[in-house]
Protein backbone atom coordinates (compact mmCIF):
# COMPACT_ATOMS: atom_id res chain seq x y z
CA UNK A 1 0.00 0.00 0.00
CA UNK A 2 1.12 3.70 -0.05
CA UNK A 3 1.89 3.03 4.41
CA UNK A 4 5.28 4.91 4.93
CA UNK A 5 5.66 6.46 1.31
CA UNK A 6 6.95 9.60 1.63
CA UNK A 7 5.22 11.84 -1.02
CA UNK A 8 7.25 14.51 -2.69
CA UNK A 9 6.99 18.20 -1.13
CA UNK A 10 5.62 20.16 -3.80
CA UNK A 11 6.13 24.23 -3.54
CA UNK A 12 2.57 25.94 -3.96
CA UNK A 13 2.11 27.25 -8.00
CA UNK A 14 2.44 31.25 -8.16
CA UNK A 15 -0.89 32.23 -9.16
CA UNK A 16 -1.54 34.58 -12.16
CA UNK A 17 -4.00 36.73 -11.62
CA UNK A 18 -6.77 35.84 -12.82
CA UNK A 19 -8.53 33.22 -10.34
CA UNK A 20 -9.10 31.11 -13.11
CA UNK A 21 -5.54 30.67 -14.25
CA UNK A 22 -4.34 29.98 -10.45
CA UNK A 23 -6.50 27.07 -10.47
CA UNK A 24 -5.17 25.52 -13.39
CA UNK A 25 -1.75 26.26 -12.39
CA UNK A 26 -2.38 24.36 -8.74
CA UNK A 27 -4.37 21.49 -10.30
CA UNK A 28 -1.74 21.06 -12.75
CA UNK A 29 0.73 20.95 -9.62
CA UNK A 30 -1.39 18.32 -8.06
CA UNK A 31 -1.76 15.70 -10.71
CA UNK A 32 1.82 15.95 -11.06
CA UNK A 33 2.61 14.81 -7.46
CA UNK A 34 -0.10 11.81 -7.60
CA UNK A 35 1.18 10.80 -11.11
CA UNK A 36 4.99 10.68 -8.69
CA UNK A 37 3.10 8.44 -6.05
CA UNK A 38 1.74 6.58 -8.52
CA UNK A 39 5.17 5.58 -9.91
CA UNK A 40 6.68 4.97 -6.97
CA UNK A 41 4.37 2.55 -6.01
CA UNK A 42 4.62 0.90 -9.00
CA UNK A 43 8.43 0.45 -9.27
CA UNK A 44 9.22 -2.80 -7.90
CA UNK A 45 11.33 -3.29 -4.59
CA UNK A 46 14.33 -5.08 -4.39
CA UNK A 47 13.86 -7.77 -2.34
CA UNK A 48 14.24 -11.39 -2.83
CA UNK A 49 13.28 -13.49 0.26
CA UNK A 50 13.82 -17.19 0.70
CA UNK A 51 12.44 -19.25 -1.65
CA UNK A 52 9.81 -21.64 -0.07
CA UNK A 53 10.22 -25.08 -1.35
CA UNK A 54 7.49 -28.47 -1.61
CA UNK A 55 8.12 -31.70 -1.95
CA UNK A 56 7.40 -31.34 -5.85
CA UNK A 57 9.69 -28.29 -6.66
CA UNK A 58 12.66 -29.57 -4.20
CA UNK A 59 14.58 -31.07 -6.51
CA UNK A 60 13.78 -29.14 -9.32
CA UNK A 61 14.60 -25.61 -7.84
CA UNK A 62 18.02 -26.53 -6.58
CA UNK A 63 18.79 -28.12 -10.37
CA UNK A 64 17.58 -25.21 -12.16
CA UNK A 65 19.49 -22.67 -9.99
CA UNK A 66 22.91 -24.89 -11.10
CA UNK A 67 26.37 -23.79 -9.60
CA UNK A 68 25.21 -21.84 -6.31
CA UNK A 69 25.00 -22.75 -2.41
CA UNK A 70 22.05 -23.33 -0.74
CA UNK A 71 21.42 -22.38 2.48
CA UNK A 72 18.03 -24.23 3.48
CA UNK A 73 16.10 -24.09 6.63
CA UNK A 74 13.74 -26.98 7.56
CA UNK A 75 10.76 -25.17 10.16
CA UNK A 76 7.66 -25.91 11.17
CA UNK A 77 4.71 -23.07 11.33
CA UNK A 78 4.22 -23.56 15.26
CA UNK A 79 7.65 -23.22 16.34
CA UNK A 80 8.78 -20.26 18.35
CA UNK A 81 12.58 -20.48 17.36
CA UNK A 82 11.27 -20.61 14.05
CA UNK A 83 9.21 -17.83 13.98
CA UNK A 84 11.72 -15.90 15.67
CA UNK A 85 14.61 -16.50 12.20
CA UNK A 86 12.01 -16.54 9.74
CA UNK A 87 12.83 -12.22 9.38
CA UNK A 88 16.56 -13.13 10.32
CA UNK A 89 16.73 -15.30 6.87
CA UNK A 90 14.61 -13.08 4.64
CA UNK A 91 16.55 -10.17 5.67
CA UNK A 92 19.57 -11.95 5.13
CA UNK A 93 18.86 -13.27 2.17
CA UNK A 94 18.08 -9.83 0.97
CA UNK A 95 21.58 -8.99 1.83
CA UNK A 96 23.23 -11.05 0.21
CA UNK A 97 21.18 -11.50 -3.27
CA UNK A 98 21.87 -7.36 -3.42
CA UNK A 99 25.74 -8.87 -3.05
CA UNK A 100 25.09 -10.88 -6.15
CA UNK A 101 26.72 -13.69 -4.46
CA UNK A 102 26.01 -17.87 -5.04
CA UNK A 103 24.04 -18.06 -2.31
CA UNK A 104 20.04 -18.91 -2.28
CA UNK A 105 18.19 -19.24 0.77
CA UNK A 106 15.12 -21.65 0.95
CA UNK A 107 12.71 -22.92 3.52
CA UNK A 108 10.99 -25.74 3.93
CA UNK A 109 7.32 -26.72 5.90
CA UNK A 110 8.40 -29.99 7.89
CA UNK A 111 4.82 -30.28 8.66
CA UNK A 112 3.26 -30.24 5.05
CA UNK A 113 6.34 -31.69 3.45
CA UNK A 114 7.09 -34.29 5.76
CA UNK A 115 9.08 -37.23 3.34
CA UNK A 116 11.38 -34.09 2.02
CA UNK A 117 12.55 -33.23 5.65
CA UNK A 118 12.94 -36.93 6.35
CA UNK A 119 14.97 -37.26 3.71
CA UNK A 120 17.13 -35.13 5.11
CA UNK A 121 17.30 -36.66 8.50
CA UNK A 122 15.45 -33.37 10.40
CA UNK A 123 13.59 -34.13 13.62
CA UNK A 124 13.97 -31.34 15.07
CA UNK A 125 13.05 -27.47 14.37
CA UNK A 126 14.34 -25.26 12.80
CA UNK A 127 17.63 -27.22 10.87
CA UNK A 128 19.45 -25.26 9.06
CA UNK A 129 21.34 -27.42 6.00
CA UNK A 130 24.44 -26.04 3.52
CA UNK A 131 23.77 -27.51 0.42
CA UNK A 132 26.49 -27.96 -2.87
CA UNK A 133 27.34 -29.44 -6.13
CA UNK A 134 23.01 -29.39 -7.14
CA UNK A 135 22.50 -30.46 -3.57
CA UNK A 136 24.64 -33.57 -3.56
CA UNK A 137 27.24 -32.42 -0.84
CA UNK A 138 24.70 -31.49 2.18
CA UNK A 139 26.42 -30.27 5.83
CA UNK A 140 25.23 -28.80 8.89
CA UNK A 141 25.05 -24.89 9.01
CA UNK A 142 27.47 -23.75 11.72
CA UNK A 143 26.86 -19.85 11.71
CA UNK A 144 25.21 -17.79 14.37
CA UNK A 145 21.33 -16.92 14.09
CA UNK A 146 21.43 -13.47 14.00
CA UNK A 147 20.78 -11.06 10.69
CA UNK A 148 25.02 -10.24 10.95
CA UNK A 149 25.65 -14.38 11.77
CA UNK A 150 24.19 -15.22 8.38
CA UNK A 151 25.00 -12.71 6.43
CA UNK A 152 29.29 -13.59 7.70
CA UNK A 153 28.61 -17.07 7.04
CA UNK A 154 26.60 -17.02 3.81
CA UNK A 155 30.05 -14.55 2.75
CA UNK A 156 32.30 -17.11 3.46
CA UNK A 157 30.57 -20.12 2.23
CA UNK A 158 30.38 -18.09 -0.78
CA UNK A 159 34.23 -17.07 -0.92
CA UNK A 160 37.60 -18.80 -1.49
CA UNK A 161 38.80 -21.54 0.94
CA UNK A 162 41.98 -19.64 1.65
CA UNK A 163 43.65 -16.42 0.46
CA UNK A 164 46.98 -16.01 -0.84
CA UNK A 165 49.06 -13.50 0.79
CA UNK A 166 52.88 -12.65 -0.24
CA UNK A 167 54.60 -9.75 1.97
CA UNK A 168 54.61 -9.06 5.90
CA UNK A 169 51.99 -6.14 5.21
CA UNK A 170 49.34 -8.50 3.48
CA UNK A 171 49.89 -10.91 6.00
CA UNK A 172 49.75 -8.51 9.34
CA UNK A 173 46.46 -6.94 7.30
CA UNK A 174 44.99 -10.15 7.11
CA UNK A 175 45.32 -11.38 11.10
CA UNK A 176 44.25 -8.34 12.03
CA UNK A 177 41.39 -8.56 10.58
CA UNK A 178 40.30 -11.42 12.64
CA UNK A 179 39.97 -12.72 16.06
CA UNK A 180 41.37 -15.74 15.19
CA UNK A 181 43.06 -16.90 11.60
CA UNK A 182 45.46 -19.89 10.30
CA UNK A 183 48.33 -19.27 8.20
CA UNK A 184 50.14 -21.85 6.70
CA UNK A 185 53.97 -20.61 5.84
CA UNK A 186 55.49 -22.33 2.86
CA UNK A 187 58.82 -23.33 3.38
CA UNK A 188 60.93 -21.64 0.07
CA UNK A 189 62.81 -25.01 -0.12
CA UNK A 190 60.06 -26.91 -1.30
CA UNK A 191 57.82 -26.51 -4.84
CA UNK A 192 53.91 -26.23 -3.72
CA UNK A 193 52.81 -29.23 -5.49
CA UNK A 194 55.13 -31.06 -3.87
CA UNK A 195 54.39 -29.94 -0.23
CA UNK A 196 52.82 -32.88 1.27
CA UNK A 197 51.78 -30.66 4.18
CA UNK A 198 50.57 -28.20 2.56
CA UNK A 199 47.79 -30.45 0.53
CA UNK A 200 46.87 -31.90 4.16
CA UNK A 201 46.35 -28.29 5.40
CA UNK A 202 44.08 -27.28 2.52
CA UNK A 203 42.00 -30.53 2.73
CA UNK A 204 41.54 -29.45 6.69
CA UNK A 205 40.81 -25.54 5.33
CA UNK A 206 38.80 -27.29 2.95
CA UNK A 207 36.39 -28.68 5.65
CA UNK A 208 36.56 -25.23 8.18
CA UNK A 209 36.25 -22.30 6.12
CA UNK A 210 32.82 -22.05 6.69
CA UNK A 211 33.70 -21.33 10.44
CA UNK A 212 37.00 -19.61 10.27
CA UNK A 213 39.94 -18.12 7.98
CA UNK A 214 42.88 -19.14 6.14
CA UNK A 215 45.56 -18.16 4.49
CA UNK A 216 49.17 -19.21 2.45
CA UNK A 217 51.99 -17.11 3.13
CA UNK A 218 56.11 -17.68 1.99
CA UNK A 219 57.78 -18.16 5.26
CA UNK A 220 59.97 -14.59 5.16
CA UNK A 221 56.14 -13.00 5.24
CA UNK A 222 56.42 -14.26 9.08
CA UNK A 223 59.57 -12.18 9.90
CA UNK A 224 58.22 -8.85 10.08
CA UNK A 225 54.43 -9.58 11.02
CA UNK A 226 55.42 -7.86 14.72
CA UNK A 227 53.83 -10.98 16.75
CA UNK A 228 55.29 -13.32 18.97
CA UNK A 229 55.55 -16.98 17.84
CA UNK A 230 55.02 -19.81 20.08
CA UNK A 231 55.51 -23.77 20.06
CA UNK A 232 55.09 -25.82 22.83
CA UNK A 233 54.48 -22.69 24.87
CA UNK A 234 57.91 -21.28 24.13
CA UNK A 235 59.00 -18.78 21.61
CA UNK A 236 60.56 -19.52 18.13
CA UNK A 237 64.06 -19.28 18.44
CA UNK A 238 65.37 -17.01 15.70
CA UNK A 239 67.33 -20.09 13.95
CA UNK A 240 63.83 -22.29 14.57
CA UNK A 241 62.37 -22.69 10.41
CA UNK A 242 59.44 -21.81 10.28
CA UNK A 243 58.46 -22.82 6.93
CA UNK A 244 56.46 -25.57 6.71
CA UNK A 245 54.35 -24.84 9.72
CA UNK A 246 50.95 -24.45 9.99
CA UNK A 247 50.26 -21.19 12.79
CA UNK A 248 46.61 -19.58 14.37
CA UNK A 249 47.25 -16.04 15.01
CA UNK A 250 45.23 -14.72 17.57
CA UNK A 251 45.65 -10.93 19.05
CA UNK A 252 49.04 -10.44 18.55
CA UNK A 253 50.38 -13.82 19.01
CA UNK A 254 50.77 -17.10 16.86
CA UNK A 255 50.92 -20.26 17.81
CA UNK A 256 52.43 -23.02 15.99
CA UNK A 257 50.30 -26.71 15.76
CA UNK A 258 52.33 -28.97 17.72
CA UNK A 259 55.08 -31.35 16.06
CA UNK A 260 53.69 -33.81 18.77
CA UNK A 261 50.69 -34.17 17.28
CA UNK A 262 50.51 -36.61 14.54
CA UNK A 263 50.08 -34.82 10.63
CA UNK A 264 46.55 -35.86 9.57
CA UNK A 265 43.56 -34.13 8.07
CA UNK A 266 41.90 -35.47 10.73
CA UNK A 267 44.16 -34.24 13.65
CA UNK A 268 44.20 -30.64 12.07
CA UNK A 269 40.50 -30.62 11.48
CA UNK A 270 40.29 -31.00 15.31
CA UNK A 271 43.50 -28.73 16.09
CA UNK A 272 41.58 -26.22 14.21
CA UNK A 273 38.58 -26.55 15.59
CA UNK A 274 39.38 -26.11 19.00
CA UNK A 275 41.59 -22.65 18.12
CA UNK A 276 39.05 -20.97 15.69
CA UNK A 277 38.05 -18.11 17.97
CA UNK A 278 39.80 -16.27 20.64
CA UNK A 279 41.74 -17.62 23.83
CA UNK A 280 39.13 -15.94 26.33
CA UNK A 281 36.10 -15.70 24.89
CA UNK A 282 32.91 -14.00 26.16
CA UNK A 283 30.73 -16.48 26.50
CA UNK A 284 26.46 -15.95 25.67
CA UNK A 285 23.94 -17.04 23.87
CA UNK A 286 25.44 -16.94 20.68
CA UNK A 287 28.68 -18.56 21.11
CA UNK A 288 27.65 -21.17 23.79
CA UNK A 289 26.65 -23.84 21.99
CA UNK A 290 29.63 -23.64 19.36
CA UNK A 291 32.08 -23.37 22.09
CA UNK A 292 30.96 -26.17 24.07
CA UNK A 293 30.58 -28.32 20.81
CA UNK A 294 33.93 -28.95 19.58
CA UNK A 295 34.96 -32.50 21.11
CA UNK A 296 36.79 -31.41 24.37
CA UNK A 297 35.27 -29.98 27.77
CA UNK A 298 34.99 -26.34 28.13
CA UNK A 299 36.60 -24.23 31.21
CA UNK A 300 34.42 -21.43 31.94
CA UNK A 301 35.24 -18.93 34.91
CA UNK A 302 31.81 -17.34 36.09
CA UNK A 303 32.11 -13.76 36.95
CA UNK A 304 31.01 -12.04 39.28
CA UNK A 305 28.28 -9.98 38.00
CA UNK A 306 27.80 -5.80 38.06
CA UNK A 307 24.86 -4.42 39.20
CA UNK A 308 23.82 -0.91 37.15
CA UNK A 309 23.45 2.03 39.38
CA UNK A 310 19.40 3.09 40.83
CA UNK A 311 17.67 4.30 38.14
CA UNK A 312 19.75 3.38 35.13
CA UNK A 313 19.41 0.77 32.53
CA UNK A 314 21.44 -2.58 32.73
CA UNK A 315 23.54 -0.94 29.94
CA UNK A 316 24.99 1.16 31.79
CA UNK A 317 26.43 -1.61 34.32
CA UNK A 318 30.52 -1.97 34.78
CA UNK A 319 31.56 -4.89 32.05
CA UNK A 320 32.25 -7.81 34.55
CA UNK A 321 36.16 -8.15 33.06
CA UNK A 322 36.80 -4.65 33.96
CA UNK A 323 35.65 -5.47 38.04
CA UNK A 324 39.22 -5.95 39.83
CA UNK A 325 38.79 -8.92 40.85
CA UNK A 326 37.46 -10.67 37.89
CA UNK A 327 40.30 -8.57 36.09
CA UNK A 328 42.89 -10.30 38.01
CA UNK A 329 41.08 -13.41 38.00
CA UNK A 330 40.44 -13.57 34.30
CA UNK A 331 44.54 -12.52 33.83
CA UNK A 332 45.58 -15.76 35.67
CA UNK A 333 43.17 -18.21 33.88
CA UNK A 334 44.64 -16.88 30.23
CA UNK A 335 48.01 -18.76 31.64
CA UNK A 336 46.10 -21.76 32.59
CA UNK A 337 44.27 -21.63 29.05
CA UNK A 338 47.51 -21.27 26.68
CA UNK A 339 48.75 -24.17 28.55
CA UNK A 340 45.55 -26.50 28.91
CA UNK A 341 43.77 -25.43 25.39
CA UNK A 342 44.80 -28.80 24.06
CA UNK A 343 42.74 -30.12 26.51
CA UNK A 344 39.57 -27.44 27.18
CA UNK A 345 38.43 -25.02 25.52
CA UNK A 346 37.70 -21.80 27.40
CA UNK A 347 35.65 -18.99 27.98
CA UNK A 348 34.28 -16.29 30.61
CA UNK A 349 30.56 -15.49 31.26
CA UNK A 350 28.67 -13.00 34.11
CA UNK A 351 27.72 -14.79 36.71
CA UNK A 352 24.59 -12.75 37.56
CA UNK A 353 23.00 -12.82 33.96
CA UNK A 354 23.33 -16.57 33.87
CA UNK A 355 22.78 -16.64 37.22
CA UNK A 356 20.18 -19.73 36.55
CA UNK A 357 22.74 -21.87 34.46
CA UNK A 358 25.62 -21.50 36.99
CA UNK A 359 23.50 -22.82 39.88
CA UNK A 360 22.04 -25.91 37.92
CA UNK A 361 25.72 -26.64 37.79
CA UNK A 362 26.62 -26.15 41.32
CA UNK A 363 27.95 -22.81 41.32
CA UNK A 364 26.87 -20.22 43.80
CA UNK A 365 27.14 -16.38 43.23
CA UNK A 366 28.89 -16.64 47.00
CA UNK A 367 32.20 -18.05 45.61
CA UNK A 368 32.78 -15.89 42.46
CA UNK A 369 34.50 -15.85 40.54
CA UNK A 370 35.27 -19.74 40.24
CA UNK A 371 35.69 -21.91 37.65
CA UNK A 372 33.32 -24.28 35.97
CA UNK A 373 33.84 -27.40 33.43
CA UNK A 374 31.33 -29.19 31.11
CA UNK A 375 31.30 -31.54 28.81
CA UNK A 376 28.38 -31.06 26.60
CA UNK A 377 29.12 -34.51 24.64
CA UNK A 378 28.59 -36.85 27.40
CA UNK A 379 26.60 -34.59 30.17
CA UNK A 380 28.96 -34.31 32.63
CA UNK A 381 30.27 -30.93 34.85
CA UNK A 382 32.92 -30.07 37.41
CA UNK A 383 32.78 -26.78 39.47
CA UNK A 384 36.12 -26.54 40.78
CA UNK A 385 36.97 -26.86 44.41
CA UNK A 386 37.24 -23.42 46.16
CA UNK A 387 40.46 -24.70 47.59
CA UNK A 388 41.66 -24.97 44.24
CA UNK A 389 43.50 -21.82 43.42
CA UNK A 390 45.90 -20.26 41.69
CA UNK A 391 47.54 -20.74 38.24
CA UNK A 392 49.29 -23.57 39.07
CA UNK A 393 47.09 -25.41 41.41
CA UNK A 394 44.63 -24.57 38.70
CA UNK A 395 46.71 -25.91 35.99
CA UNK A 396 47.40 -29.20 37.95
CA UNK A 397 43.47 -29.96 39.04
CA UNK A 398 42.19 -29.80 34.82
CA UNK A 399 45.51 -31.85 33.93
CA UNK A 400 43.99 -34.67 36.88
CA UNK A 401 40.42 -34.10 35.22
CA UNK A 402 41.76 -34.56 31.50
CA UNK A 403 43.79 -37.88 32.53
CA UNK A 404 40.90 -39.11 34.25
CA UNK A 405 42.57 -39.16 37.30
CA UNK A 406 39.17 -36.29 38.40
CA UNK A 407 36.23 -37.91 37.56
CA UNK A 408 33.21 -35.14 36.45
CA UNK A 409 29.66 -35.49 37.75
CA UNK A 410 27.00 -36.31 35.18
CA UNK A 411 24.00 -33.77 35.02
CA UNK A 412 20.73 -34.61 36.75
CA UNK A 413 19.43 -34.92 33.14
CA UNK A 414 21.66 -37.42 31.83
CA UNK A 415 21.68 -39.35 34.96
CA UNK A 416 17.68 -39.45 34.74
CA UNK A 417 18.26 -40.98 31.34
CA UNK A 418 20.74 -43.46 31.95
CA UNK A 419 18.45 -44.79 34.69
CA UNK A 420 15.19 -44.64 33.02
CA UNK A 421 17.54 -46.30 29.96
CA UNK A 422 18.42 -48.77 32.25
CA UNK A 423 14.67 -49.16 33.79
CA UNK A 424 13.11 -49.66 30.69
CA UNK A 425 15.91 -52.43 29.71
CA UNK A 426 14.93 -54.07 32.69
CA UNK A 427 11.30 -54.48 32.10
CA UNK A 428 12.01 -55.31 28.63
CA UNK A 429 13.81 -58.24 29.92
CA UNK A 430 10.90 -59.33 32.39
CA UNK A 431 8.54 -58.86 29.70
CA UNK A 432 10.47 -61.57 27.57
CA UNK A 433 10.70 -63.71 30.83
CA UNK A 434 7.26 -63.56 31.37
CA UNK A 435 6.01 -64.17 27.69
CA UNK A 436 9.16 -66.81 26.92
CA UNK A 437 8.50 -68.90 29.94
CA UNK A 438 5.12 -70.45 30.29
CA UNK A 439 6.08 -71.35 26.03
CA UNK A 440 9.07 -72.91 26.77
CA UNK A 441 7.22 -74.39 30.03
CA UNK A 442 4.43 -75.46 27.53
CA UNK A 443 7.37 -77.14 24.78
CA UNK A 444 9.14 -78.79 27.59
CA UNK A 445 5.56 -80.12 28.71
CA UNK A 446 4.47 -81.31 25.59
CA UNK A 447 8.01 -83.03 25.12
CA UNK A 448 7.70 -84.63 28.52
CA UNK A 449 4.42 -86.19 27.75
CA UNK A 450 5.44 -87.33 24.76
CA UNK A 451 8.52 -89.28 26.04
CA UNK A 452 5.74 -90.52 28.58
CA UNK A 453 3.19 -91.47 26.13
CA UNK A 454 6.27 -93.48 23.63
CA UNK A 455 7.61 -95.41 26.98
CA UNK A 456 4.29 -96.81 27.70
CA UNK A 457 3.47 -97.74 24.17
CA UNK A 458 6.34 -99.61 23.96
CA UNK A 459 5.96 -101.61 27.27
CA UNK A 460 2.39 -102.30 25.94
CA UNK A 461 4.45 -103.83 23.00
CA UNK A 462 6.83 -105.84 25.06
CA UNK A 463 3.10 -106.80 26.84
CA UNK A 464 2.24 -108.22 23.68
CA UNK A 465 5.02 -110.47 22.75
CA UNK A 466 5.35 -111.97 26.42
CA UNK A 467 1.83 -112.88 25.74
Amino acid sequence: GLAGLQVPKVEPAKCSNSFASCWWQMAGWRAAALLACVVMCLMPTVRADAVELTAASFDTKIEEAGDVIWLMKFYAPWCGHCKRLAPVWDAAENIISKKGLKVRFGSVDCTVHKATCKRYGVSSYPVLKVMKDIGKTVTDYRGGRTEDAVIEYATRIAGPVYKEVKTAKELKAFVSQHKASFVYLRGSDVAPEEDETWAKVREAAQQMYDVTSFAVAPEDAAEDVGVKITHKLKPLKEDDAVGGRLLVFRKEEAKCYPDTRALTVEDLVFWIDGHRSELLPLIDATNYRDLANRGKPIAIAVLRGSKAKEGSDEASAVPVEKIPINSEFLQSIKGVAREMEEHFSFGYLDGKRWEKFAEQYGVSQRVLPRMLLINATTDHFLPLPVDVKGPRGTTEYLGKVASGEVKMQRTWTSAFKVAAQGYWEYIGAGLMILIFTPIMYMFWSESKADAKRKRDEQKLKEADKDK
